[in-house]
Order: C-alpha cells, then structure tokens, then sequence
C-alpha cells in the first residue's frame, strides 16, 4: 500500500443536494468548485456516479491514478481508501447513485 502524501487533504467547497431517497437507494447532487477535494477517504455506501459537468481524478491507494470527464460512469465500492478531486476548468458536478 502507499503512502498517501501529506498534501491530499480536503479543499475546496463541495456541497450535497439530495434528489431521491426510498429504501432501497439514495441519489445525490454533489458539486466541488473548481480544484475542490475532499481528501484522502473512502466510503462505507457503494455506489455508481455519473460525471454530470467537469472532470474528476481518482487516486487509489496502490498508485493507479485515472479521469473521468461529463458523460462518463464509474462504480466505488466500499472500504476503499482513495483521493478524488475536482481536476477541470470549471466546477465538478457528479450524480451519486448510492445503494442503501
């Protein structure tokens, strides 16, 4: 596992708006500004994300870095320790599809 640099701390202003929410899922808004992250972190929800505007870089903590820009999905699963960040010229805005 790496070492995560003392760098990768939160920054930024996200905020969160959630859209829907039964039982079974929730579905948020989540916004960064421009640069924004939330760190070093990981999640005890899986759920699938849907880059709405922007673009987001994903870290892991074995090194593999990748992007993902508007119109593009990807999956976190739970209990993953990863850094993400707001990596566009403009705001960050993602759809989280979060299973319950």
């Amino acid at each position: 596992m790496t070492s995560w640099s003392p760098d990768l701390e939160r920054e930024g202003e996200i905020t969160r708006r959630n859209l829907f929410e039964n039982e079974v899922v929730r579905v948020d808004e989540v916004t960064f500004t421009p640069g924004a992250s939330p760190g070093v972190h990981s999640h005890d929800v899986a759920g699938a994300r849907y880059v709405l505007e922007g673009e987001i870089l994903f870290q892991e903590a074995d090194g593999r870095r990748w992007t993902k820009k508007a119109g593009e999905v990807y999956w976190e699963g739970t209990g993953i320790t990863h850094y993400t960040k707001s990596v566009g010229a403009g705001r960050l805005v993602l759809i989280e599809v979060l299973l319950k």
